[in-house]
């Protein structure tokens, strides 16, 4: 008969599976409409709630946008996902619904940022 210490035995490593579960993960589906009507479509793919999807190092120029659609894809939760689309307006835009805030600005050189905040 063998006898085993039970620190010895083995034991299942749960330790990366849990990390990973509790972490938030969201995929961004931005489908933007030029006024020359050409299309372009950004994925990114973002760990936070508040962060920023649009920036000058992605080269697009506000004036030249009509509107944005974004899709939200909340990877651990597919029920919070949703669809929104709004216009851009002078300089600056703001969307607003129960989901999510957005922010969208005219910067330096005439560049885009966009700003966002989930809500749930």
């Amino acid at each position: 008969m063998q006898s085993r210490n039970i620190s010895q035995q083995a034991k299942p490593n749960n330790l990366y599976s849990n990390i990973e579960l509790s972490q938030q993960c969201f995929v961004f589906e931005i489908d933007i409409k030029f006024k020359n009507k050409k299309y372009s479509i950004i994925r990114k793919i973002k760990k936070n709630k508040i962060d920023k999807l649009l920036s000058i190092e992605d080269g697009y120029k506000y004036d030249e946008i009509e509107r944005i659609k974004i899709k939200v894809i909340d990877i651990n939760n597919i029920k919070n996902s949703f669809n929104i689309k709004f216009k851009l307006k002078n300089n600056y835009s703001m969307f607003n619904s129960n989901h999510i805030n957005v922010s969208v600005s005219k910067v330096t050189l005439g560049f885009i940022e966009c700003n966002y905040q989930l809500l749930f």
